[in-house]
């Protein structure tokens, strides 16, 4: 009896034993799937928040929609091309580029489904504030899409963007994303892409026959004009006695025609000036030694301008200007629009007494996101627009220290 009674309570202890363990071991099971749950939505949240960053970063420059000049400045770019469906594509990329409007497509930030190969040849390495903001955009977001991305350096020049295009096309890569300055250059580099079956994506200056990004470059000075007539109109300068003078780089070609006539119809509607007082003058490429030699000339050539406003093609012809202006005891009176809005511009306009008072800015820092998005979208099948535009803004004395924390410059 006893035996069969401590039998029973050996087996009755087994059987409890056995379920807390099977219990223990669900509420193990349960919390791991809890802890994992946890992380993936941790995770997502983390995805979601660093999305809404970007979009919040992209939304920091977007402004008003572009005068009704802005669509005709692009159907000049695209060699009469009504709207986005008519701009001309080559063959290979048709399929996928240009079927959709800019305004149908959005930035998508995430991690590619293949480490593609893609190359970017930058205008300059080095040599500039813009390119060196623009080369590090690229890296970022290569890093964000999870691509594997190889910098070529142009040099500003066009030899040396031919012989790039070539070692693009030997290695075979995925996608390039090009940023070439001449534009005669680009028709060649454009066949030779085409040749190879290499799809491409044109920065700022148009590769024709493939996509586009870049600024609206007729709307960018237009902003600039529109705000530097404003500011003269509102500080009494006199119209017969105002100087405006435009330094052209005509490396650029039709992007730097887009952008003179931006900043003059801008000018324009705020502020007449004489025609005997203005000025164009033309630079092979405006570097801000080259640019202050000419401003130099020319304010030794006259005196006489009581009041001088300067405006260019691009950020380092206004910073030149600025040090001619000053070189020559001439800021007082002056006021300096650039185009960029690269740190150098933004320590200026952070200071009263300079006479570079303001500056468009267009977005170097977003470049590429944008244009990796549209090359891993292209790649993963998706469609892309034949032209997205990066986001344009105003930096004044108003909103510059938002820039340059942005920027962080100190």
């Amino acid at each position: 009896m006893k035996k069969a009674l401590i039998w029973m309570l050996t087996v009755i202890f087994i059987i409890s034993i056995t379920i807390i363990g099977v219990g223990c071991k669900e509420e193990a099971a349960e919390e791991v799937a809890e802890e994992s749950s946890l992380a993936e939505e941790e995770a997502q949240a983390e995805e979601e928040e660093e999305a809404m960053e970007e979009e919040e970063e992209v939304a920091f420059y977007l402004q008003e929609p572009a005068p009704p000049a802005r669509d005709e400045s692009k159907k000049r770019l695209f060699g009469g091309a009504e709207d986005e469906s008519e701009i001309p594509i080559v063959d290979f990329m048709k399929p996928l580029v240009g079927n959709i409007n800019s305004s149908e497509w959005d930035l998508n930030i995430r991690k590619a489904k293949e480490k593609f190969v893609i190359a970017y040849g930058t205008f300059s390495q080095g040599q500039l504030a813009y390119h060196k903001i623009v080369e590090a955009g690229v890296m970022d977001a290569a890093e964000k899409f999870g691509v594997e991305v190889f910098i070529l350096d142009n040099e500003l020049d066009a030899a040396k963007g031919i012989e790039n295009t070539r070692l693009v096309i030997d290695r075979g890569v995925d996608f390039y994303i090009n940023a070439q300055i001449h534009a005669e250059t680009n028709v060649e580099i454009a066949n030779m892409l085409e040749e190879a079956g290499i799809p491409a994506i044109g920065i700022d200056v148009l590769i024709p026959g493939f996509p586009f990004h870049g600024v609206n470059n007729y709307y960018s000075n237009y902003l600039g004009g529109e705000w530097l007539g404003s500011y003269v109109s509102s500080i009494g300068w006199s119209e017969d006695e105002t100087y405006f003078v435009y330094i052209d780089q005509v490396t650029s070609g039709e992007i730097a025609n887009l952008r003179r006539e931006g900043a003059i119809d801008g000018v324009a509607l705020n502020f007449s000036v004489n025609p005997e007082n203005f000025q164009i003058i033309e630079l092979e490429f405006g570097t801000i030694d080259a640019t202050q030699e000419k401003i130099r000339a020319w304010l030794t050539a006259n005196p006489q301008a009581e009041y001088i406003m300067v405006m260019g093609t691009q950020n380092n012809i206004a910073l030149g200007a600025l040090a001619a202006l000053r070189e020559a005891g001439r800021e007082e009176n002056a006021a300096v629009v650039g185009n960029g809005g690269v740190p150098n511009e933004l320590i200026e306009i952070a200071d009263p007494d300079s006479a570079f008072k303001a500056t468009p800015t267009t977005s170097p820092n977003l470049y590429g996101t944008y244009a990796i998005n549209m090359a891993v979208d292209y790649l993963e099948g998706k469609q892309i627009p034949a032209d997205v535009s990066s986001p344009v803004g105003m930096i004044t004395s108003v909103n510059v220290e938002d820039f340059m924390i942005e920027f962080g410059v100190e």
